[in-house]
């Protein structure tokens, strides 16, 4: 594409237009067109986005009436010569594509896209921007004259041929700041609505974020108590139990408290500031009746771990060693090792003397 013929003018629109292109506040097809208009006088123009299936879809325009998009999409979509779904080659091998590019002019002049649809509307030439982002088309921009206005000179080519790169980049950025905040708004539906309550802590266990049924939940707990405050009351508790397990990266405590099962993970995310940052996750569902005791009210003195007072509870409560296993999602084995730990500190020798000397406590 020859770029000699661009004068020094042509340069600072272009430059003009790569600046206030990254300035659009929501819709960046709309504002692509505006300036397009605005700064190089195209005053007829489309811009499509290309779906996975190859369709044009989504259309902005500027001087195109809304009847022609409408029987665009509902018929000449078919008929159309730049159709992405048959010319995808040639639209992924340049950056601009004329009419003369697919066929004569005197063939044009022929088709039913051009007799009846564009020429109903006036339109005789056409160039099209093919967007393309790691060779897969992503939209298009299609840029008409009537022909009373003359074909487009090599100035526009080269114009057209310069700004499709920037064009294409900053479509697929956003776009995947779209497809962000979809899975945001994804997110958050789901956060509100899940029945699961679930409490998001920073490194400093302050509150970043918590919902409805997690809301509940610490108001069911902490009776009487305001919400946010009940909240801070219930983390409070909960994490005063693992005071030596929080900087754990492998933390991942499940427990019953109450009438419900905690689950509690420490995760890193990234942080501008701060590199990796940590942060804690609090799931809370309710519980299953008659498995669902207090957790760690056994007295300090017999220096239980956390988890050790965890399986003694679940011992009270009458549960098996497969069904303690089965509940706090670890091996027999392992439970058989702190049943034989607990015993040891309570300086007993079986679960029913654990269990008599614990109720005795009590």
């Amino acid at each position: 594409m020859e770029t000699n013929c661009l004068t020094e003018l042509d340069y600072m629109k272009i430059l003009s237009f790569i600046g206030q292109i990254k300035t659009s506040n929501n819709d960046y097809q709309q504002h692509v067109l505006n300036l397009l208009n605005e700064i190089f006088g195209y005053n007829r123009t489309t811009f499509n986005l290309i779906n996975h299936n190859m369709k044009l879809c989504n259309a902005r325009m500027v001087n195109i009436g809304e009847k022609a998009r409408d029987q665009y999409y509902e018929h000449y979509y078919k008929t159309d010569i730049f159709n992405p779904e048959i010319r995808s080659n040639l639209l992924l091998s340049k950056n601009v594509v004329s009419i003369t590019d697919i066929m004569p002019t005197s063939q044009f002049e022929n088709t039913e896209f051009y007799q009846d649809f564009l020429k109903k509307d006036m339109i005789y030439y056409e160039l099209v921007l093919p967007l393309k982002v790691n060779n897969k088309l992503i939209g298009a921009v299609g840029v008409f004259k009537g022909k009373e206005e003359n074909n487009f000179t090599n100035k526009d080519l080269a114009i057209l041929n310069r700004l499709n790169e920037f064009i294409a980049s900053d479509l697929w950025t956003f776009l995947q700041y779209a497809n962000i905040q979809k899975e945001c708004q994804i997110y958050n539906n789901y956060f509100d609505e899940t029945p699961t309550g679930i409490i998001i802590l920073d490194r400093k266990f302050s509150i970043m974020r918590y919902n409805k049924a997690a809301e509940a939940f610490a108001g069911n707990i902490q009776a009487g108590i305001p919400p946010y405050n009940s909240m801070q009351q219930f983390i409070y508790e909960i994490f005063s139990k693992f005071t030596n397990e929080l900087n754990n990266p492998h933390l991942d405590v499940k427990f019953f408290y109450k009438s419900y099962k905690i689950n509690i993970i420490y995760n890193m995310v990234s942080s501008i500031c701060e590199g990796m940052e940590p942060v804690y996750m609090i799931f809370i569902t309710e519980g299953d009746g008659e498995k669902c005791v207090t957790t760690y009210s056994l007295p300090d003195n017999y220096n239980l771990t956390t988890r050790e007072a965890e399986i003694l509870e679940l011992v009270k409560s009458g549960l098996s060693n497969e069904e303690i296993a089965e509940n706090l999602y670890i091996s027999i084995h392992t439970v058989k090792s702190h049943m034989e730990n607990i015993f040891k500190k309570l300086q007993v020798k079986n679960r029913t003397a654990a269990l008599h000397k614990i109720n005795n406590t009590h």
